[in-house]
């Protein structure tokens, strides 16, 4: 006969134990995949009352006293909308969806509007009369609350709206994303055809806290205007979360705001994609677009903007990630702003670094391009159909790396006229670090290049301060220097130490040196680097300072060679 069994309490405990985590899982991801499957909850406002049914007050009352949650709401306008009192605060755990339909041909609402009809040159004048829009006035006087307030955990579409803060010293529209729970995985923000302007504060503002959570944020804001605010028109802030971070920024404004135009403040340390497309930048107190991302790797694609008038740089990025970094920035021109048209720069934990900057035109900022690598990695630079024009306090075009790794700088149809002051340069390219284990620290290529007029210093300068003292090669063809205060063109080796590295230069073209203050060409070793020329018969020159069109010094007794050949 078999034994009696005795029931095993422990295994018991664990089965139950696991079940009760699975249920809890379970719910979860119930919870967050219930806005897949439920039809949304719909409210229509069409009284433009400040209180009372059918006003946008009433709506928001009812959307927060829904019992389910992650249900999807809807909240459409058919009436402009002015309050008389603050407005409420919309805090629902359920993805949340206002749009406007103001237009009196009453279209359907459930076109996906991606302002692709909306052109960009007269952007400046679209704001107050867009089909469908409707108008969402804030009490004024001073009122601290937000015209339009938001919070949730499953994201915000905004569309056909136009807010005005009426002086509010809130933030005019403000979105919050907190409270997030395993299994909500994504946060988006999407604008259509939205208008934000006249606070006192921030104009359009997003807060999202992860809590630790491997929360996606998504920013999608196409056909946005900010405008006339006291401080920034868009406020961007991330943090605590370990996701991804993806901004997408198509027909936007960014005008005439008491901060900048567009401030990003971004601690998701995930993947961080930016794209921004056909935009304006104008007027803004501080810098047209400020991008602060720390996600890995980085991505940064810039097209088709303008940036111009505003109180310090056209687009200012700054990488504090400690991964690669690429950045594009193509089709844009930029124009009298108080600093930089566009810095970038890496902090000293970031990798390999690659810029590309193409069809870019810029003039009256204190320098056109400033690109600053301070990582651990080699970094890559192309400047390609780049026109520069009167910077007023910096080099013209700066590319500078201060950490360790090969410099890898290419300028191709590149025009720098009449830049800075002091002792700025047209165009300087610096290596300030340690080369890379190679021993190398500096490659550089100038092909039909047009340098003029720099007014501190030189037209061109290439400078290598490297310890211990890498190799420098630069390559020059078909390029034109004229009327610098010192030198045409200036090569220069600074480092040294127990590897004082080897110098070179070929001209494969022909340099013409007219009219500079001091000599055409020099290549200069301060630190007992070898020195190796080739193709000095392509240089030409008349009129400068010294009357030397090419000179070689060195200030070590060590073997150097000028061919030409």
């Amino acid at each position: 006969r078999s034994p009696t069994k005795k029931k095993d309490t422990k295994t018991s405990t664990t089965m139950t134990t696991v079940f009760v985590l699975a249920l809890f899982a379970a719910a979860c991801a119930a919870l967050v995949a219930a806005h897949d499957h439920v039809k949304p909850i719909k409210f229509v406002v069409t009284s433009s009352a400040n209180a009372g049914a059918n006003t946008l007050r009433a709506a928001i009352a009812d959307a927060n006293a829904v019992t389910l949650t992650g249900v999807p709401i809807v909240i459409e306008l058919k009436s402009n909308v002015q309050y008389t009192a603050d407005a409420p605060t919309l805090a629902k755990n359920s993805p949340i969806t206002i749009v406007g339909n103001c237009d009196d041909d009453d279209d359907d609402d459930d076109d996906d509007d991606d302002g692709s009809d909306v052109g960009f040159e007269s952007s400046d004048d679209k704001s107050d009369d867009d089909d469908d829009r409707c108008k969402i006035v804030g009490v004024g006087g001073g009122s601290a609350a937000s015209v339009l307030a938001v919070t949730t955990i499953f994201g915000v579409t905004l569309k056909n709206l136009a807010v005005d803060g009426a002086g509010t010293t809130a933030d005019v529209v403000q979105i919050t994303g907190t409270g997030f729970v395993p299994g909500s995985e994504r946060f988006e923000v999407t604008v259509r055809n939205v208008e934000v302007r006249g606070g006192a504060d921030d104009g359009f503002s997003t807060d999202v806290v992860g809590g630790g959570n491997a929360v996606d944020v998504v920013h999608d804001l196409r056909d946005l205007v900010v405008r006339d605010n006291g401080d920034a028109g868009a406020r961007l802030d991330i943090g605590g979360t370990t996701g991804a971070s993806t901004l997408i920024v198509k027909n936007a404004q960014f005008v005439s705001n008491g901060d900048e135009g567009l401030d990003v403040n971004d601690g998701a340390t995930g993947a961080a994609t930016y794209t921004i497309d056909e935009s304006l930048f104008r007027g803004n107190t501080a810098a047209g677009a400020d991008l602060n991302a720390n996600g890995v790797p980085f991505q940064l694609t810039v097209d088709d903007i303008t940036a111009r008038n505003n109180g310090a740089e056209g687009v200012d990025v700054h990488y504090a990630g400690a991964g690669a970094a690429d950045a594009t920035v193509t089709n844009s021109k930029f124009a009298s702003n108080g600093a930089e048209c566009v810095k970038l720069d890496t902090n000293g934990a970031s990798t390999t670094f690659v810029g590309v900057f193409e069809s870019i035109a810029g003039a009256g900022c204190s320098s056109t391009l400033s690109v600053q690598h301070s990582g651990t990695g080699d970094a890559t630079v192309g400047f390609d159909h780049v026109a520069s024009k009167s910077t007023t306090s910096a080099d013209g075009i700066v590319a500078q790396h201060i950490g360790t790794g090969l410099f890898d700088v290419v300028l191709e149809d590149v025009t720098v006229i009449d830049s800075g002051d002091g002792a700025d340069n047209g165009i300087a390219v610096k290596h300030g670090g340690m080369a890379d284990a190679n021993a190398n620290s500096i490659k550089a290529s100038f092909s039909n290049v047009v340098v003029t007029g720099s007014r501190g210093d030189h037209n061109i300068l290439v400078e290598d301060s490297s310890t211990p003292g890498g190799n420098t090669a630069v390559t020059l063809d078909n390029v034109s220097v004229s009327r610098a205060a010192n030198d045409g063109v200036r090569l220069e080796h600074l480092g040294g130490g127990n590897r004082p590295g080897r110098l070179s230069l070929a001209i494969n073209g022909k340099v013409e040196a007219n009219g500079n203050g001091r000599h055409g060409v020099v290549v200069n070793d301060a630190n007992s680097a070898l020195i190796l020329t080739a193709g000095v018969q392509h240089v030409a020159g008349r009129d400068n300072g010294s009357g030397n069109k090419f000179v070689a010094q060195d200030a070590g007794a060590d073997v150097w060679a000028v061919r030409d050949d």
